[in-house]
């Protein structure tokens, strides 16, 4: 059985509390210290989740409120790094800072989860269920009548017009164009509204289907997610051909017969 590598991103011994915890569920824990160690890690090593300290490498005062520009922050350039070379790797940004703005910044730049560091238990139960869901995600669908499914090769294929999905691989593919910076939640959201194109999901659907019923319904986050999708894969984000928004309603694909051109 392969034991798990978790990689551990503080500066500041804000989560050494959290590695005993870690080693006790059969993880093998890394350290990092500085964004470049961080992105070394990754070059060297099979890294199945990160666990990042959201005040790596800066100067913010934990009892004062946050400014409405906040300067970039390491934490958050080594996330959009991984997002774009190990995407589906889950990653948890855990923090003492108590001011809701931080989570919301952790969320937007593409956090599967934030967690304040004060509840180590807490904390160690969501890096289990994290490796969990990945593990969740490997392709296990058998094929479907629609032509979506498993593969002889083993990939889990969703398909919608022009719009491929691949979720072993967390790659997506617009006609020739293949774009692989998409999360593994982001790849979940669009196989899910893949697989029933012009079907609209409202926003507590999507949240409840993608991130649980447990805890705070943060709905932002779905749009959040959206956003980030269609940065990435749509040619004119301000005007989507694919991820279209409903107003008042949610979110759906749109079907190849209504898309804009």
């Amino acid at each position: 059985m392969t034991i798990p590598a978790v990689l551990v991103v503080d500066d500041a011994g804000h989560l050494d509390r959290v590695t005993p915890h870690l080693r006790l569920l059969k993880m093998a824990v890394l350290r990092a210290q500085t964004k470049d160690e961080a992105l070394r890690a990754f070059e060297q090593h099979d890294i199945e989740l990160v666990l990042l300290e959201l005040g790596l490498g800066s100067d913010i005062d934990p009892d004062a409120a946050p400014v409405r520009k906040t300067p970039s922050l390491p934490a958050l350039e080594i996330l959009e790094i991984v997002r774009s070379r190990q995407c589906y790797v889950p990653v948890i940004v855990a923090t003492c800072l108590e001011h809701p703005f931080y989570e919301l910044m952790a969320i937007r730049a593409g956090a599967d989860a934030f967690v304040r560091t004060v509840d180590l238990n807490l904390l160690a139960a969501y890096v289990r269920g994290k490796l969990d869901l990945a593990a969740l995600l490997r392709p296990r669908s058998k094929p479907a009548a629609n032509g979506n499914g498993a593969h002889g090769d083993g990939r889990s294929i969703v398909t919608a017009g022009e719009l491929l999905i691949d979720t072993q691989h967390r790659l997506v593919r617009v006609g020739d164009a293949p774009y692989q910076g998409l999360s593994a939640r982001e790849i979940r959201l669009l196989a899910l509204l893949a697989q029933s194109p012009g079907t609209v999901f409202g926003r507590r659907e999507l949240f409840e289907k993608l991130w649980g019923t447990k805890g705070e319904q943060n709905y932002e986050a779905v749009d959040a997610a959206v956003k980030r999708i269609r940065k990435k894969i749509e040619p004119a984000p301000r005007r989507p051909r694919y991820l279209i928004t409903v107003r008042g309603l949610g979110f759906c694909l749109a079907e190849a017969s209504t898309r804009a051109q």
